[in-house]
């Protein structure tokens, strides 16, 4: 996939090749790998990122159903949003906002809401 060329023939253009050492090239990457592997990068840090929040939400739920004293059902939560948002001091973090299921002791399942703003719990909400 990468094929990383030797500085001498990046700068065969501006230099005389034959007085380059050939023993020492240095390997260049091209700017489309560059970008690629910011990319890459950029994409495993997110990913790492909503792994990290799934993990906060589902634990803030369960505490909010414990509080409630009601049963936290699945023991999971699923993304229903996410955007770009701003914490208290004006930085831009992920704003997500996850959906959990409980019930009260019923055999009716409700609804609850979670929002975190970067890795903080902005408000939980259990619905009737």
């Amino acid at each position: 996939m990468f094929r990383w060329r030797p500085v001498s023939v990046c700068l065969r253009r501006y230099a005389n090749a034959s007085t380059l050492d050939v023993s020492s090239q240095i390997l260049v990457p091209t700017l489309f790998e560059i970008v690629g592997l910011l990319g890459l990068v950029a994409g495993v840090g997110y990913w790492l990122s909503a792994m990290r929040g799934t993990e906060l939400a589902r634990a803030a739920a369960a505490r909010a159903c414990h509080d409630a004293q009601v049963q936290f059902l699945d023991d999971t939560v699923v993304l229903s949003q996410s955007r770009l948002g701003r914490d208290a001091a004006g930085h831009a973090c992920f704003e997500r906002q996850f959906r959990f299921e409980f019930t009260d002791g019923n055999e009716r399942r409700s609804y609850g809401h979670l929002t975190l703003l970067g890795h903080q719990v902005k408000q939980v909400w259990l619905g009737s």
